[in-house]
């Protein structure tokens, strides 16, 4: 019986060396998964130039040169998007007066932020924020639209690939509302704008 209970007593010892060693490696493994992880983000921040195309119907524009920023803040700033382009994405075309204020636009800044991230075999896959925000000013006041953003799965991304550190993404803007500035989280949809732009941004880090 004493025997056993010996036995019994050097099993459970055992036990528990054995799942604080498993937990202590896991540990260890969550811990050099999150460098990694850490590093090569560290690595997707910088300058970029490449080019920039966009699609709407049948039909795709030739790419324009565009440079754009990743900051340490995960936000990345396309400079001089062509808001104008977006007026493509208006079937009334001037019947509309949506169409009048798109064409108007001049290029400014576009903002997206990186929400999560994942590391894969080609480097960093970047999920991105699903609506622009689009600053308009005209004659008769200020307002701002949103325009709702998709890719291939719904979920708006870039890929940020490592060995030539090269990003690439493909975006649509489905569909745009107008937010209500004196009613914080009211929108009116855009009825008008009925046919999707979507903008391939390519480019490399200087």
């Amino acid at each position: 019986m004493e025997k056993a209970k010996k036995l019994l007593f050097i099993v459970f010892c055992g036990l528990i060396v054995s799942l604080f060693a498993t937990s202590c490696k896991e540990d260890t493994d969550v811990s050099e998964r999150n460098k990694e992880v850490m590093k090569m983000l560290k690595s997707v921040e910088g300058n970029y130039n490449g080019e920039l195309s966009m699609e709407y119907s049948n039909y795709k524009t030739s790419p324009q040169t565009l440079s754009w920023t990743v900051d340490d803040k995960g936000f990345i700033t396309l400079k001089d998007f062509p808001y104008s382009q977006l007026a493509k994405g208006v079937s009334k075309e001037k019947a509309s007066p949506l169409y009048e204020v798109l064409s108007n636009m001049k290029a400014a800044p576009a903002a997206f932020r990186i929400h999560l991230f994942a590391l894969n075999e080609k480097g960093v896959k970047l999920f991105l924020s699903e609506y622009i925000k689009i600053d308009v000013n005209t004659a008769n006041g200020k307002y701002v639209f949103l325009g709702i953003v998709r890719s291939n799965n719904n979920v708006p991304e870039a890929q940020y690939i490592s060995n030539n550190s090269e990003m690439q993404a493909r975006l649509t803007i489905t569909k745009l509302v107008k937010a209500d500035l004196e009613h914080v989280g009211e929108t009116t949809d855009m009825v008008d704008f009925d046919i999707p732009v979507t903008f391939t941004l390519r480019g490399r880090k200087m």
